[in-house]
């Protein structure tokens, strides 16, 4: 808790963004921390900070939930009761167990075996060992709307996802860069397995490596649509 009466508001922003820059301590946590500050006597400002390590994007909702009901009950607007509907299904350790066991069962064995043909021989496509190598960076740019609905008209018309379209614009990019057309990419996905992890807060994020080795005769439709399908059999 932080008093933080004699602040103005863009000194509150500023304390808070150096809170929200200090680094966790992965090697003993907590990966969260929360912090308030007082404004006055009915004014507080909650900024509450967590490690991608420990919550995903699934998580926000499930946090929310628990974090209202749980205001809502210590201001007395409702029950024990209420607040206890609010509650997970399943605990992160339990998904944990149910991950161990998957590891060791034929369908783990059959996406190891997946994985492993699908990286092997596989090269970096920056960094040093290519023939052009480049530094990377990161480029933000935010499509219009006229651009945004076309690229959607051209998935369903080509009956693909819009991952499937971005990612292999994305091998594109990379293929031109070190100038080989065998490219992997770990694509993030966020997969809970079963229903009662809906609301589980955890870091359910895997990488699925999707390779493509196009045919530089194909056209442009037909590289999508590969792409498309070799996304399907990564997430299968």
């Amino acid at each position: 808790v932080h008093d933080a009466r004699a602040l103005s508001e863009p000194d509150l922003h500023e304390a808070m963004s150096a809170r929200l820059r200090e680094p966790f301590a992965l090697d003993r946590g907590p990966f969260m921390r929360a912090d308030l500050y007082a404004r006055g006597k009915d004014s507080w400002t909650l900024l509450i900070v967590v490690h991608h390590i420990a919550f995903d994007g699934g998580s926000v909702d499930a946090f929310m939930q628990t974090l209202c009901a749980a205001y809502e009950r210590a201001a007395g607007g409702t029950t024990q009761t209420d607040a206890a509907a609010t509650a997970p299904a399943a605990g992160f350790a339990e998904f944990v167990r149910w991950e161990r066991d998957y590891v060791a069962s034929a369908a783990g064995e059959a996406a190891l075996d997946y994985g492993l043909r699908t990286l092997d021989g596989a090269q970096p496509a920056l960094g040093p060992g290519n023939p052009a190598p480049r530094r990377p960076r990161t480029v933000r740019h935010a499509l219009d709307a006229d651009t945004g609905r076309a690229v959607a008209a051209a998935c369903a018309r080509l009956r693909i996802t819009p991952a499937a379209f971005y990612l292999s614009l994305y091998q594109d990019l990379l293929a031109a860069q070190c100038g080989r057309d065998d490219i992997a990419v770990g694509m993030a996905v966020e997969r809970r397995p079963r229903a009662d992890f809906d609301t589980t807060v955890g870091c359910f994020v895997n990488l699925v490596v999707v390779r493509a080795a196009p045919d530089p005769q194909a056209k442009p439709a037909q590289r999508l649509r590969d792409t498309h399908a070799r996304l399907g059999q990564a997430l299968s």
